[in-house]
């Protein structure tokens, strides 16, 4: 009981996680879920002098919070499928990614701001698309029923991105629409996607190649249309992915940049006002991904606290990230992206406390500021990886050995590109742009000399759901042991240090 008091929404966080799990699993109409749920919430209000009674109540309210969340959510993104064609409205929302015989982008309906899979027959006319061009087009919009090549569900993973479905684009004719349909949200997401792709533009502009250009647009602005499959081997094999999907590391650098900019100590509050707006505005530049999305949120949560000077995280600041994320989002706990980022900063908070506080004196640090900084490098790395390691077999298959060596390569390299970048986009001279080229090519380069280290990936691994959970158990049996068979302190419902 004292370390839910401690940390209450984990909890709450995990039962609307399994909601949500059964919610999907179970198909149930929402208004059912909303009945069961005013069952439950009067022995909960009644039973709060019983704390036992009133915590499982609590726990299976929120049970059916997610439950009904998920099928509610699940029959918003249901779209008729009639086998009829109709004309669309409908506003291009995405980069395009060449296909073989199609450019694929997402696309709104302007009537009722829903998403699509679109592609586009490939043509000189649709090459020269880009986001924001309104279409007038007719076709038909279904989701696809067949598992696809390897037994990938490919409707499956256009209901958990969101998606009402696909459809494929012929004919069609580009005109200004009319955005009445969208939300607030999709229209200013929409307006940050257009000043993105400008920016996208401005970077091809200096000539960088095409591996380059791929690296440096989904490392700064989230863009991954233009990576290769070779780059995407090479970041899998060598530990790297992570870099090109933006997360807390891309946003705190940010964060970090933005923060030297501003005078935080002598205007705190105008300062944390701004920093949040600089953060959720690179959010919503780079697409808002539920990585982004975690960090912008958490980073949010760390300038509220700051001002109250209790600058730390905790492993409850995170769990109540997690329950506005699903709010706005439930099929999000489905994302892959969602369940590493999350999973990643849970294991970062409770091991760092142990690995960096407890075995290496911070007084013994301070005295070796390089002996200090690779310490923290391999300690987060080592944290980060313990906790997303089940998953990466589980989804990829796939293991990467020299992960550690690996972030003491592109951790600080990151850092600099994204300096870099900013520096580029403030002051375009051809001499920054092809430094920053030279900074992302030599990454291209080491990782692909770290690729050919013996056992670099280790692949054709198999994981089920099972033995996720029971490694995600035994971790835990070893967390709560080894600090009291080794005399060290790490208690996981103070916020973290470090």
């Amino acid at each position: 009981m004292k370390a839910y008091i401690s940390a209450p929404l984990v909890g709450i966080a995990v039962a609307v996680m399994l909601g949500i799990v059964a919610g999907d699993a179970f198909s149930i109409a929402h208004v059912y879920g909303l009945i069961a749920m005013a069952v439950v919430l009067v022995p909960t209000i009644l039973t709060l002098r019983l704390p036992l009674t009133n915590t499982l109540l609590l726990h299976l309210f929120f049970f059916l919070f997610g439950l009904t969340l998920l099928s509610y959510h699940r029959q918003s993104l249901q779209y008729a499928d009639d086998q009829q064609m109709y004309t669309y409205q409908m506003v291009i929302a995405s980069e395009m990614v060449e296909k073989p015989k199609t450019l694929a982008c997402d696309l709104l309906l302007t009537d009722n701001g829903r998403k699509v899979r679109g592609y586009i027959w490939k043509s000189e006319q649709s090459r020269q698309l880009q986001v924001g061009d309104g279409l007038v087009v007719q076709t038909r919009i279904a989701m696809p029923t067949d598992q696809g090549r390897n037994g990938f569900d490919y409707g499956r993973y256009l209901t958990v991105n969101g998606y009402s479905g696909q459809c494929f684009i012929r004919t069609w004719h580009t005109e200004a629409l009319p955005l009445n349909g969208l939300s607030r949200f999709q229209k200013t997401r929409l307006l940050f996607l257009e000043k993105r792709h400008s920016v996208l533009q401005k970077l091809r502009q200096w000539g960088a190649t095409s591996d380059v250009y791929g690296v440096l647009a989904a490392m700064t602005l989230g863009d991954k249309s233009a990576l290769s499959r070779e780059v995407k081997d090479t970041y899998a094999d060598t530990g790297a992915s992570h870099i090109l999907a933006l997360s807390g590391l891309h946003l705190g650098i940010i964060y970090a940049l933005l923060s030297l900019l501003l005078p935080v100590r002598r205007f705190r509050l105008v300062s944390q006002v701004l920093l949040v707006l600089g953060i959720w505005c690179f959010a919503f530049l780079s697409g808002l991904s539920p990585s982004v999305t975690r960090a912008a949120t958490m980073l949010s949560i760390y300038a509220l606290l700051s001002l109250a000077h209790r600058d730390q995280m905790s492993v409850n600041a995170l769990a109540f990230s997690a329950l506005l994320l699903l709010t706005a989002n439930p099929y999000a706990l489905f994302n892959v992206s969602f369940q590493l980022s999350y999973m990643a900063v849970l294991s970062i908070l409770l091991m760092m406390p142990l690995l960096y506080n407890n075995k290496v004196t911070i007084r013994f640090l301070q005295r070796h500021p390089i002996l200090k900084w690779l310490w923290g490098i391999m300690a987060v790395s080592f944290s980060a990886q313990i906790g997303v390691l089940p998953l990466l077999v589980y989804h990829f298959g796939q293991v990467s050995v020299w992960f550690m060596v690996t972030n003491l390569v592109v951790m600080p390299a990151t850092t600099l590109i994204l300096y870099g970048t900013v520096l580029l986009l403030v002051l375009p001279f051809a001499p920054i742009a092809q430094a920053l080229f030279a900074i992302v090519g030599g990454l291209n380069t080491v990782l692909e000399w770290l690729q050919k280290w013996p056992l670099a990936s280790i692949d054709g691994l198999h994981a089920t759901v099972l033995q996720v959970a029971m490694y995600y158990l035994l971790v835990w049996i070893l967390f709560i042991s080894i600090p009291t068979i080794l005399g060290c302190r790490s208690d996981w419902r103070q916020p973290s240090r470090v």
